[in-house]
């Protein structure tokens, strides 16, 4: 919802049924008043489900927060968050009476460098599993290296726990070993011609 500051009138549709409250504050050079409203939003809500991971690549990973939010799932259904490489459940519970839940989690400090899944499993109204996956990797020092909804396309490379990075290095390094060998092979014709 969005208040108009000029109009003070309050527009908008709240995505998710049910019951709400707001208080709205006027205040002057003089004093302030306060008025709290209160209703319930009926209708259907409509189907989603999501995660946030709260890093940046660069950032440590281990202890980083994870908000999951769901609406439109079948009333009082449980929801659950695995991190997976080694499944591990990091958050559970239940969607409220409405069919909606937020909650917020931190991850495991001890995550091993790699490629993993973060996913959001939950029930939708027709009774069907639906879920939400993060895919991220770890680097070798426990920095994010990737993270998106799309799996990464050095995922075999993340897997074996080495980052970008060090791959690019290890290659500059065998270019100017190769290299170097040419040279001192051509350097050496030379003498014994």
């Amino acid at each position: 919802l969005t208040l108009d500051e000029d109009t003070c009138v309050i527009s908008g549709t709240p995505p998710i049924v049910g019951d709400y409250w707001f208080e709205i504050t006027a205040e002057n050079e003089n004093s302030s008043d306060s008025q709290v409203y209160e209703g319930t939003i009926t209708g259907t809500n409509t189907l989603d489900i999501g995660l946030e991971l709260d890093a940046s690549v660069g950032d440590q990973v281990g202890g980083a927060t994870v908000d999951f939010i769901g609406w439109g799932l079948q009333e009082d259904s449980a929801w659950y968050g695995e991190l997976q490489s080694d499944p591990v459940t990091i958050a559970e519970d239940f969607a409220n009476e409405y069919g909606w839940f937020s909650y917020s989690e931190s991850l495991p400090d001890d995550i091993e460098p790699g490629e993993h899944t973060i996913t959001v499993y939950g029930t939708s109204s027709d009774g069907d599993e639906v879920s939400a996956v993060i895919y991220i990797t770890v680097r070798a020092d426990g920095t994010l290296g990737y993270m998106s909804d799309v799996m990464s396309e050095s995922a075999s490379l993340a897997s074996t726990g080495a980052d970008e990075g060090s791959i690019t290095a290890l290659a500059a390094a065998g270019v100017i070993a190769v290299l170097a060998g040419a040279v001192f092979a051509r350097h050496r014709r030379r003498i014994t011609i």
